[in-house]
């Protein structure tokens, strides 16, 4: 049985499907491999996953299901062990000599964050690992909303549109500490990202803001027309009437 355990990570995962088991001198195959997920405040969910569902991802994915965490925001752990999204399942649960396997959830942003900062990531993967940072529902958080601020200034059109639209449910709104870093992007070179900041100010000031307002009547000097245009639009809802 050792040396059949010690075999497995050498067998490619379709042989991993059909790994027989013996009981009381009959083999049979695994069909399903029982799956309990814990939380660190003691929730609990019980998985039962078809052998041909047979990655980690796919725990992540009923786990988010269940509880709304995004797949990305999960840490399973078995013991010390951060398992990977693509370990199978069979694989633990026959290296632990059982059809069922016990695994700890965390709740991280760190991957998602990571994603978003980095300069090798892609348009689509900052997509989805943004729109996991928001799901985690971290309003107020100031890695978080330093990192979505930050997207305001991404060369990428579609990237600095979902930022835009998450920054209601990350910032808390007429937080100075926002605002003035949402204004240092009016005197940015690019004017994609000037007419992104004056969008963001409708998202995160206060009717009748005077920081906010007297930054952005400053850009209906700007020679884009699309930033006079947006400067003029959030002057209107900015303004206390």
């Amino acid at each position: 049985a050792q040396a059949a355990a010690a075999s497995v990570g050498t067998m490619s995962p379709s042989s991993l499907l059909t790994w027989p088991r013996c009981h009381g001198g009959a083999v049979e195959s695994v069909e399903t491999v029982s799956v309990e997920v814990r939380t660190v405040a003691g929730d609990c969910l019980q998985l039962q996953l078809a052998a041909d569902a047979r990655l980690l991802a796919n725990v992540k994915l009923s786990v988010s299901a269940a509880w709304q965490i995004p797949p990305l925001c999960q840490k399973l752990t078995m013991g010390t062990t951060v398992l990977f999204d693509s370990i199978t399942l069979l694989e633990r649960s026959i290296q632990g000599d059982a059809m069922s396997i016990q695994l700890a959830l965390v709740v991280s942003s760190e991957k998602a964050i990571h994603t978003l900062q980095s300069a090798l990531t892609g348009t689509k993967r900052k997509l989805h690992a943004l729109k996991s940072l928001v799901a985690l529902g971290k309003r107020g958080d100031r890695e978080v909303t330093s990192v979505v601020l930050g997207l305001l200034q991404d060369r990428s059109g579609p990237v600095r549109q979902a930022a835009l639209q998450a920054l209601p449910r990350v910032v808390k709104q007429g937080d100075p500490a926002t605002i003035a870093t949402v204004c240092s992007g009016l005197e940015h070179r690019s004017w994609h990202v000037r007419g992104a900041a004056i969008r963001a100010l409708e998202q995160v000031t206060q009717r009748g803001d005077p920081t906010t307002i007297a930054a952005v009547s400053a850009r209906l000097a700007d020679p884009e027309w699309y930033v006079v245009q947006s400067a003029v639009q959030a002057l209107s809802l900015v303004v206390r009437r």
